[in-house]
């Protein structure tokens, strides 16, 4: 994301202006090998921020990883969630733990097991996207909605 125009992101965003933007990275984005994760990211939402200054962010850890129907979650994803905890609390951006979302360790291969994934326990198929869709709109529904009772006088100015 780091090798776009920001120039032309800051044109492309000044004719969407967006009140919240989400990353959800996938299991072969986040590489350490690349670039250091947590400044990279860190600077993708400063870059984004630069561009759309009052925009909320939601950070995603990668999805739980089943490949071949693994119970168990590579050291590599454990490490992504944790450097995406890191760059939330930099940036600082929401967080949300995907994964637990999905049902925690083990997930994918249930997914995968129930016909939820193209067949790979990596990639959702259709009614597994829309499963874990809709699981991430129902939390977002329900923050906001704590959100507002707390905030009752919001947008009443």
């Amino acid at each position: 994301m780091l090798r776009e125009s920001e120039s032309l992101d800051r044109e492309i965003f000044a004719h969407r202006p967006y009140d919240l933007v989400v990353f959800h990275l996938g299991s072969n984005t986040w590489n350490r090998n690349v670039l250091d994760p947590v400044v990279c990211m860190t600077e993708v939402i400063a870059r984004l921020r630069r561009a759309v200054p009052d925009v909320s962010v939601l950070l995603m850890t990668p999805p739980d990883w089943g490949l071949g129907g693994s119970k168990k979650a590579p050291k590599w994803l454990l490490t992504a969630e944790d450097q995406l905890r890191l760059a939330a609390d930099q940036a600082p951006a929401a967080f949300f733990d995907f994964r637990s979302a999905m049902g925690g360790p083990g997930s994918m291969a249930r997914f995968l097991a129930l016909g939820m994934t193209q067949g790979d326990g990596v990639h959702f198929n259709a009614p597994g996207g829309a499963y874990v869709g809709d699981r991430v709109v129902d939390a977002l529904a329900r923050a906001f909605a704590a959100w507002a009772q707390a905030h009752p006088r919001a947008g009443c100015d």
